[in-house]
């Protein structure tokens, strides 16, 4: 089940995002993961922003988030998904409700960042028709354009 974050759900959600996170190497870091803190200020949906959790049993099993970046175009954040539970589609359904607040929000354009050590990643982003717009150094940044999307 998807729904919208709550604060019931704080303690796990940031459980699964740092450790997905430590999975790749990285550690909790105060600069980068501040929206983690208060995920309802940073993600909410009067800033046509949300943040989206994939539930299985009342456990936090998968999160992505909407961020606006400007009147046109949103950015992918925070797209993780337990490793248990990883291709079986949960990541799938997280990104097709992704998709649909990001039209029920008018932006016509996604981007993202993320590392060249998230291969499987980078190969759900281009599956699902994502353009690769420049490297640099480790981070990738990437594009959809998603205003002909239905």
């Amino acid at each position: 089940m998807i729904i919208r974050f709550n604060k019931n759900y704080a303690t796990n959600t940031k459980k699964l995002v740092l450790s997905v996170l430590n999975e790749f190497g990285y550690e909790y870091d105060k600069k980068l993961d501040f929206d983690l803190e208060d995920v309802l200020k940073n993600y909410s949906i009067r800033n046509k922003s949300v943040f989206l959790l994939f539930l299985s049993n009342d456990d936090v099993i998968g999160t992505i988030a909407l961020k606006k970046n400007n009147k046109k175009t949103c950015e992918l954040k925070r797209f993780y998904v337990d490793k248990n539970f990883r291709r079986i589609g949960v990541g799938g359904k997280l990104f097709r409700e992704f998709v649909k607040f990001a039209k029920k929000f008018q932006y016509e354009k996604v981007i993202l960042d993320t590392t060249r050590i998230m291969i499987s990643a980078i190969q759900f982003y281009e599956k699902c028709g994502f353009k690769k717009m420049k490297q640099d150094g480790e981070v990738v940044y990437y594009e959809l354009d998603i205003s002909k999307m239905v």
